[in-house]
């Protein structure tokens, strides 16, 4: 049996965005606080997000102050990894950095809802999956499974998507978080 030691998973920035918005990820902060998933990231990660939340269509879902919050959160509990690899092989060039990521880092898992992405499966020994099939198969097979050479649950996900839809998740997976990260000040960089 793995020791307890976290997930290293890398969260695409679309991912971060619904975190933000409050829609669809409430079980992520569980996920982070109770240390199940360590989240991974580099400054080019951090930079998305700081860039992508910027944007006024979104800036009517949360304040800046909610960015910042997170950005100090994720420092606190993230592995920052300098990106040091140079890949190219995603259909859409701006994501091969988080393939780099994945692979200078030796991440578990790649969660994105990106096809450009997904369409992979895995790279140099990261899955790369949906948030939903992740929370599925934590929940199915206990997220220890999950670890190093335990990928066979997501094999079993794979050939058998319906698993996704017949796993009734915890309920601290469907409870929105009521606990705040404490307020931090920090300078956001404009792009």
């Amino acid at each position: 049996m793995p020791d307890n030691k976290p997930i290293k998973a890398i969260i695409d920035t679309n991912l971060w965005i619904s975190f933000l918005i409050g829609k669809q990820l409430a079980s992520l902060k569980s996920l982070l606080v109770e240390g199940t998933i360590q989240p991974v990231f580099s400054q080019q990660l951090l930079d998305e997000i700081t860039i992508v939340t910027q944007k006024p269509k979104l800036q009517k879902y949360f304040s800046p102050e909610k960015v910042i919050d997170l950005i100090i959160f994720l420092e606190s509990i993230g592995l920052v990894v300098e990106i040091k690899s140079s890949v190219l092989l995603c259909r859409d060039v701006k994501d091969n950095y988080l393939l780099a990521l994945a692979k200078d880092s030796q991440a578990d898992y790649l969660i994105t809802g990106d096809e450009d992405l997904l369409i992979l499966d895995s790279f140099e020994g990261t899955v790369i999956l949906n948030y939903q099939s992740f929370l599925a198969m934590i929940s199915q097979f206990g997220w220890f499974w999950c670890l190093g050479s335990w990928r066979s649950p997501l094999m079993l996900l794979r050939q058998s998507p319906s698993l996704i839809h017949q796993t009734s998740l915890p309920s601290g997976f469907q409870s929105s978080p009521t606990q705040k990260t404490a307020s931090y000040r920090r300078a956001i960089p404009t792009p």
